[in-house]
């Protein structure tokens, strides 16, 4: 390549470099982003995937790369990978990647960068068998979910080991603008343009696993009634294929059961409204116990005095 564009001979370079901490090589980059182009690749491929541990709590672990990605440092992510040929989707002793972390962090610009990358896979599985998806659905950033659920390379039911869905975890952590981005389907696998009669009816399919259990035998429903946030319950409860009489766990309880149990006026409420809901108002679990039982069994009586005033509206219309 002719000779090193640095005062510096490269071997000097490369021992201050790889002796420095994650942070302090960075910074050492920022300091030199016109000699990154003319670096040896070598160089840069030494610099950039040793591990990099400084001792910061907040800093992940892994190479450069991973930081970079963390942080949202998305100019000196781009330079780098842009200027040489670099693996972008390698792991750290975690099993995290660059997009990953990205992904969890919030960053959509470098989700959007990494994942468009041929070398990248867009639906990699991480730790515990969760991809870049899950983990922004978990984190709340709505933004990035919906980029990614437009991508065809990305499945958007696609469950890690607890079994958890990407709609799963954002019930579970209460993350409403996730939900609400799942439930609609927004442009899922980017066909929300499409004039094709076949992709109208893909789109109008449960893409999401809005009825889906994990570990705990919770679907996002339950999560969201036991949660009591009826934001959420009222996103999910939109859609007709939602099944808001499903039975849970070893008596067979339906959600309304489960809401009447604890004793969740608002989630009662909510639940309520629907006529679905209403329908099974008297469905009994395995025990032969109906919701109203179950409240008046847990001394919630007002919410036993609300189901029995729908029982009467009922009886009158």
């Amino acid at each position: 390549m002719g000779r090193f564009p640095h005062p510096l001979p490269r071997e000097i370079f490369l021992l201050i470099a790889t002796n420095l901490g994650a942070l302090e090589r960075i910074r050492l980059l920022h300091a030199l982003p016109l000699l990154i182009p003319v670096f040896p690749r070598k160089l840069i491929l030494e610099i950039t995937s040793e591990p990099c541990a400084d001792g910061d709590a907040k800093t992940p672990a892994g190479n450069i790369l991973h930081i970079l990605a963390h942080t949202g440092d998305i100019a000196l992510l781009r330079a780098l990978l842009r200027s040489h040929d670099i693996p972008a989707d390698i792991e750290n002793e975690n099993q995290q990647t660059p997009l990953l972390l990205a992904a969890a962090a919030g960053h959509l610009s470098i989700v959007k960068f990494l994942a468009d990358r041929e070398d990248v896979n867009a639906d990699g599985r991480g730790p515990e068998g969760r991809s870049p998806l899950s983990f922004a659905a978990e984190m709340g950033h709505a933004e990035i979910v919906r980029y990614l659920i437009s991508r065809k390379d990305v499945r958007p039911d696609q469950a890690d080991v607890w079994p958890r869905t990407p709609l799963l975890w954002a019930a579970y952590r209460c993350r409403e603008a996730v939900v609400e981005v799942l439930v609609r389907q927004e442009n899922i696998f980017g066909l929300a343009d499409s004039k094709d009669p076949k992709d109208k009816a893909v789109l109008e399919t449960d893409l999401v696993g809005l009825n889906r259990c994990d570990h705990f035998s919770y679907t996002a429903f339950l999560w969201a009634v036991k949660s009591e946030h009826v934001g959420i319950m009222r996103t999910l409860m939109t859609r007709q294929d939602l099944d808001v009489r499903m039975r849970y766990g070893p008596y067979q309880s339906t959600a309304l059961s489960w809401a009447c149990m604890d004793g969740l006026r608002g989630a009662v409420d909510v639940l309520l409204e629907s006529d679905r809901v209403v329908e099974g108002i008297d469905d009994e679990d395995a025990n032969g116990w109906t919701a109203t039982a179950w409240a008046a069994k847990q001394g919630h009586m007002d919410v036993v005095t609300l189901l029995v005033a729908k029982k009467t509206a009922l009886a009158k219309s």
